[in-house]
C-alpha cells in the first residue's frame, strides 16, 4: 500500500479591496492598517472565504465596491451560503483597524465588520484590531487559523512579500500552483 503525501497549501496574498474563496488550502496573507481583514471560517466543511476592505461604508449608490465594508462583508456571506455554508457554522477572524490618525478610519472600519456579523449571527473566533499598529497576518483557509505580526513602519516590501509572484485574475497575489 503507498501513501500520497498532501499536497503543499497554494499561497494567495489578498490585495485590499479583493475578496477570495479558495477551492483548496491555502495560505491567505496580507498587510493592513487601517484596513480590516475578515475571514469567515467553516468549521464543518472547514474551508473559508475572506476579504479586505479600506473604506467603512460606500458613500453612494455608483460606488458600491468590495472596497468597502459594506459591500465586502455581505457579498463574502452571501457567497459562503451560495457555495453551501450554513450561517451556524461560520467564524470570524477580524484584523487591523489601526487608528493612527484623527479621521478614525479603521475603528469605523471594525465597526462596520462587527455590525455585520452581529447583524448575520456569525460569531467571532478572534479579533486583533484598533491601537496605532499596523499589522501582517498569515491565514490558514482550511483551518481557520491565523497568525498576527504588530509593525511600527509598512514598508514596500511587506504589501508584495513573495519573491516569484503572479498577478491573478482576481488582483490578488499568488505564487502559483502547488508543486
Amino acid at each position: 500500500m503507498t501513501m500520497t503525501e498532501p499536497m503543499p497549501p497554494t499561497e494567495y496574498y489578498l490585495n485590499p479591496g479583493y475578496l477570495v474563496i479558495p477551492r483548496s488550502s491555502t495560505i491567505v496573507s496580507g498587510v493592513v492598517g487601517s484596513s480590516v481583514f475578515v475571514s469567515l471560517w467553516d468549521h464543518a466543511r472547514r474551508y473559508s472565504g475572506c476579504c479586505c476592505f479600506q473604506h467603512p461604508r460606500s458613500s453612494y449608490a455608483g460606488n458600491r465596491t468590495v472596497n468597502t465594508g459594506d459591500v465586502a462583508l455581505p457579498h463574502l456571506i452571501s457567497s459562503m451560503h451560495r457555495i453551501g455554508s450554513q450561517t451556524d457554522n461560520l467564524r470570524a477572524h477580524v484584523i487591523g483597524g489601526s487608528v493612527a490618525d484623527s479621521n478614525r478610519y479603521g475603528e469605523r472600519n471594525r465597526n462596520v465588520a462587527f455590525e455585520i456579523l452581529d447583524e448575520h449571527q456569525i460569531e467571532v473566533l478572534s479579533e486583533d484590531t484598533g491601537g496605532p499598529l499596523g499589522r501582517k497576518f498569515i491565514y490558514n483557509s482550511e483551518t481557520g487559523e491565523n497568525v498576527v505580526m504588530k509593525v511600527h513602519k509598512l514598508r514596500q516590501e511587506d504589501w508584495y512579500p513573495y519573491s516569484k509572484q503572479e498577478e491573478t485574475e482576481s488582483g490578488g497575489r499568488s505564487t502559483g500552483e502547488p508543486g
